[in-house]
């Protein structure tokens, strides 16, 4: 019996987010996400430059229940955040409305749709057993004991990319152990429908790809 058949995938944080040529405008951002019932930081305007005073975190600009929406000004990323799948797309229509209404369209972003999924589950993975055979060169062989699995000619530096990383928790890892807790991140880059799609079903993925592994 496959030994990562009943394992249990925990979400720990879906995001989607969007890569921009130029960065909204937040004081107008701010005042749209408002209206939609988010907590807003507040612009912090000295002179002509104009920061934010953020919700939390260093990059946090709103929330609304679970959900954070967030800012990189150094990449131009805005992302929506959350631990629940179901969060996350019920806030992609509300931010979407809210950047449509400032002139802001993100299916003409740089990278309009980007999907991190962080993920952990109890797993015996089938790769753990294999080893390089370095004796002669070490004196010790190598086992992998994480991996790294890319869609089938995928370029990482194209718009479509899958991609899963499945790694233990190494401060919890114990050879020998029937089984060792991993955590996986997901990555998806892609069409709209696809990548909402992947969204929607992210838990039966997750699931899926813990027994493949």
């Amino acid at each position: 019996m496959n030994a990562n058949a009943n394992s249990r995938v925990i979400i720990l944080s879906v995001a989607l987010q969007t890569v921009f040529m130029l960065d909204p405008d937040m004081i107008l951002l701010f005042e749209e996400l408002r209206k939609r019932g988010y907590i807003t930081g507040e612009p912090n305007i000295r002179g002509e430059a104009i920061g934010i005073f953020v919700v939390e975190a260093s990059d946090v600009i709103a929330r609304k229940g679970g959900v954070r929406v967030y800012y990189n000004f150094g990449r131009r990323t805005l992302g929506i955040q959350s631990s629940s799948n179901s969060e996350v797309l019920g806030s992609l229509k509300e931010v979407d409305d809210a950047l449509r209404s400032i002139g802001v369209d993100r299916d003409e972003a740089l990278i309009p749709y980007e999907l991190t999924a962080i993920a952990q589950a109890e797993l015996a993975p089938k790769f753990a057993g294999r080893t390089l055979g370095m004796e002669d060169v070490l004196g010790f062989d190598l086992n992998f004991i994480g991996a790294y699995f890319a869609r089938l000619g995928d370029d990482p530096n194209s718009r479509d990319w899958f991609n899963v990383n499945v790694q233990p928790i190494y401060s919890s890892y114990r050879p020998g152990r029937d089984t060792n807790p991993y955590r996986l991140t997901l990555t998806y880059r892609g069409g709209k429908e696809d990548v909402l799609k992947m969204i929607r079903t992210l838990p039966d993925v997750l699931g899926k790809i813990c027994e493949k592994v």
